[in-house]
């Protein structure tokens, strides 16, 4: 009897950490998109502006946020997938300051569906199970 108590505790603490993990991926993916999605309108206002400090301001805030996540999703998400994210935001920053907005729009767009597709994926359905 104290052996399935124990099974069932064990299933319990595995299942409400993977809940927590998922709201946490799910939260932190929906903040770095919404400021991906903020760096993307400003580039477009850049171009036709020229106002490109908005711009590099933003950039910045990706990067730090990423640096945020990146330490906890690395414990769950493939290192690949988080490490073609890191290179896809890097391109970013560095187009944005070399000027080239053009680039970078095409480079947030990548990361956008990165970082959309981890969220997809990591998410407890049965599709994702087997």
């Amino acid at each position: 009897m104290k052996e399935i108590i124990g099974i069932i505790v064990i299933i319990i603490v595995v299942g409400v950490a993977s809940f927590a993990m998922q709201r946490y991926l799910k939260k932190t993916s929906d903040e770095i998109l919404l400021i991906l999605n903020k760096l993307k309108e400003n580039i477009i206002i850049s171009l036709e502006s020229s106002d490109i400090e908005t711009v590099k301001k933003i950039s910045k805030e990706v990067v730090k946020k990423w640096e945020e996540i990146d330490e906890v999703w690395s414990n769950v998400v493939m290192h690949q997938e988080l490490d073609n994210i890191r290179l896809s935001i890097l391109e970013v920053n560095g187009a944005i300051e070399a000027g080239s907005l053009d680039d970078a729009l095409e480079e947030i767009d990548k990361t956008i569906f990165l970082t959309g597709h981890i969220k997809e994926k990591e998410a407890f359905r049965l599709k994702n199970i087997f």
